[in-house]
Order: C-alpha cells, then sequence, then structure tokens
C-alpha cells in the first residue's frame, strides 16, 4: 500500500537486510507513484539480483535468517527477500524468476485477497485521482489533482484520511467519504490477488515460505487488542483449512510509526511467531529483535543504492 518508513539502529555490526516487496510487475509510467512503486519488474529484480551476488551477497530464507541470529552464525551480506500482501503477479511472474535465480523467497498472504473480498481503497483511489481534476469529499474538504503533481499529493492527503478511518466499517466511511462519486468498491477482486489453488503450489516450491499478513489488511490503529488477534488467527485457520500449512513468521499490514505499536509487537509476540517484520527501515544484525524485524523498501528506482547500502554496511 506504500510505505512511509521509521528508521531502526542496529546494535553491533549488521549481517544483511530483509528487502520488501510487493508486486512483480511493470510501473505505469501514467499512474500514481506512490502506488506503482510497489511493482517491481522482472527485468528489473534479476538485474538487482546479479548486481547483489556479484558483490558478494548471498540470498537466504527467513528460517536461515532466523537461524543466524539466534546462533550468532559467522554470516554477512545475508539478504532476505519478502513480498507483501499476497499478490498474483507473485506467481506468474516472481516464483518462475525466483526458481529460475534459485532465491528464497516469503510472500506474506493476506488471506482476505485470496477470498475475492478485498477493499482494495488504494487500488481504488489512485483511479478515482487519475480521473478527476479536483475531489471534493462528503465533509467538503477539496483536493485538486489536475496536474500530474497535485494528483500525487491529493492521493498521499486522503490516503492519511481514509486510513484515521474506523476499519471494522472502512467500506461504510469510503461511501460516505465518496459520496459524490460513482465507485465500484469491487475494483480488483476478480485479478489482483493470489488463488488457494496458487497458493498450494507456492507452498510446495521449496524456496518459497508463506506468512501471515492478516485476514484484512486492517491498519491496527483502528483495531483494539482482541480484533486484531482475530484478524490474524482467522487468516492463519484460513490459510491452515484451505492449503494445510501453518504460518510461523507474520508481517504487520501497515508499518509505519502512526499504524504500527510497540503494544502492537507485544501483542504479536504472545500469538507464537518465529518471525514477524516490519517496515521500520534499517540492516538485520546479531541484535536484532526477530519480532521486529525492520526492511529496506526496494523499488524499480532505488534497488541499486539499497543493495549498495547493504554491501557498504555488512
Amino acid at each position: 500500500m506504500g510505505y512511509l518508513m521509521r528508521f531502526f539502529h542496529c546494535s553491533g555490526g549488521s549481517i544483511g537486510a530483509l528487502l520488501m516487496l510487493h508486486r512483480i510487475d511493470t510501473p505505469n509510467p501514467n499512474g500514481i507513484w506512490y502506488n506503482q512503486h510497489l511493482k517491481m519488474s522482472p527485468s528489473e529484480l534479476e538485474k538487482m539480483v546479479m548486481y547483489a551476488r556479484k558483490h558478494d551477497c548471498t540470498f537466504i530464507s527467513l528460517d536461515e535468517l532466523s537461524e543466524s541470529i539466534s546462533k550468532k552464525k559467522n554470516v554477512r551480506r545475508c539478504i532476505v527477500v519478502t513480498l507483501d500482501d499476497g499478490y498474483r503477479d507473485n506467481y506468474i511472474n516472481g516464483a518462475p524468476l525466483f526458481r529460475k535465480l534459485n532465491v528464497p523467497y516469503t510472500i506474506y498472504v493476506c488471506t482476505k485477497m485470496v477470498k475475492g473480498g478485498m477493499l482494495y481503497w488504494w487500488e481504488i483511489l489512485e483511479k478515482l485521482v487519475l480521473e478527476q481534476d479536483k475531489i471534493v469529499l462528503a465533509d467538503g474538504r477539496s483536493f485538486n489533482c489536475s496536474t500530474k503533481e497535485e494528483k500525487e499529493q491529493a492521493f498521499l492527503d486522503i490516503r492519511e484520511v481514509i486510513l484515521k478511518l474506523p476499519q471494522s466499517s472502512l467500506l461504510e466511511g469510503l461511501k460516505t467519504l465518496f459520496k459524490n462519486y460513482d465507485i465500484n468498491y469491487g475494483y480488483g477482486n476478480d485479478e489482483l490477488g493470489l488463488t488457494w489453488e496458487q497458493i498450494r503450489e507456492l507452498s510446495k516450491e521449496p524456496l518459497c515460505t508463506i506468512g501471515n499478513h492478516t485476514y484484512s489488511h486492517s491498519a491496527f490503529t483502528g483495531l483494539t487488542d482482541e480484533e486484531i488477534k482475530k484478524d490474524i488467527n482467522y487468516a492463519a485457520s484460513e490459510m491452515k483449512n484451505n492449503v494445510g500449512i501453518d504460518m510461523h513468521h507474520f508481517a504487520f499490514p501497515f508499518g509505519e510509526a502512526t499504524a504500527v505499536s510497540k503494544h502492537d509487537v507485544e501483542l504479536v509476540k504472545h500469538l507464537g511467531f518465529k518471525t514477524s517484520a516490519t517496515t521500520n527501515d534499517g540492516l538485520i544484525c546479531y541484535g536484532t529483535n526477530l519480532l521486529e524485524l525492520p526492511r529496506l523498501f526496494v523499488t524499480e528506482k532505488n534497488w541499486k543504492n539499497v543493495i549498495d547500502r547493504v554491501i557498504k554496511n555488512c
């Protein structure tokens, strides 16, 4: 959904990084960058892997990283590839490429996407912003979006409004917010998410790890503790019932400072996950808390800088 990063500082020497990706697809140059930067084309991803390996980086799984930290193994320049949400292009474009390159990867699946009941509000918002020259919300707040720059800013500003809506009644909140517009709130459900059959195939891939990304992808700021636990546990039961696997790794649905607190981290800690990943920006070191893993957000435009950071500091 796009992320604003907090910074995580290593205590001790850095040994590597978790890379955070979302979609393996070619970005649309005419779209809203804050959405399109979630896409990384297969060709750029391959370039990134080859560049990293040329500079002695090693791609490992989350389980291998967990063991390296726990046992303080002598490792360096380790990279873990993670993909958030569970987009179908991870299966169509990503899996064949990771297989070709022999790169382990983790997909944190939001199971509501799999069931076809996801509210892709970030996609809906992008579509609305691109179609309109001005957006007027139900409360009278207006956002100019006649130029590309204005559209980018309007997207960010309205996104902040949406994140503050009650997550348990988000659809109703959006319908009220955008009552001036005719919107298809089911947009994307037929094509964007993984299917259960695809996940079953991926779960049998030695390189692939399936992780928990909640059921509804709701921001924790709009939920009670019981609602958060129920959402995470429901995702786990859905995966167990449909695929037959347990998920030992977790990623917060939104990881910026306004969306995840220390309290949330403690809450997830008691659910029994081996690791949990945030969007805090930082490298991995031996002192890193496995239940508060930082990640480096990778895009088409910044991947070389990200890999260079690993090379320089690990």
